[in-house]
């Protein structure tokens, strides 16, 4: 009976391993609205509405550009005492449309910061910024 009990248990546990999805290492979240959280700043950007703040939830390194265009659409991105360096050959973050604010935290790069075109609006509220606009 003992041996039963033992072979069903063994069994029962290698299903439940085997029914767990795989899906390697754990997403690292580096950006949030409210409590929602994303892999990216870019998905976060991608995602915001009107009004919301972007958090920046740990400190970032990118090689890749941030693209807003977000026409009609004011919001801000609270960098949070982190810093966000970008290493990439273009600009950092590359301002389409909408009005963004930039606060609380360290933006470094080592080209331009950001280009903001004509139906766009930049304002940097707060922080340090090292790299060109």
């Amino acid at each position: 009976m003992k041996k039963r009990v033992s072979l069903l248990l063994t069994v029962l546990f290698m299903t439940i391993l085997l029914l767990m999805p795989m899906t390697g290492q754990a997403a690292t979240y580096r950006a949030s609205i409210g409590q929602k959280k994303y892999t990216s700043i870019q998905k976060a950007i991608d995602a915001v509405k009107d009004g919301e703040t972007i958090t920046l939830l740990r400190n970032t390194s990118t090689t890749k550009s941030v693209t807003i265009d977000k026409k009609d659409l004011s919001f801000t991105i609270d960098l949070n005492e982190k810093s966000y360096s970008y290493t990439g050959d273009d600009t950092a973050f590359l301002i389409k449309a909408g009005s963004i604010t930039f606060k609380n935290g360290t933006v470094s790069v080592s080209g331009r910061i950001m280009e903001v075109k004509a139906s766009a609006k930049a304002v940097i509220a707060s922080g340090s910024y090292n790299g060109y606009f």
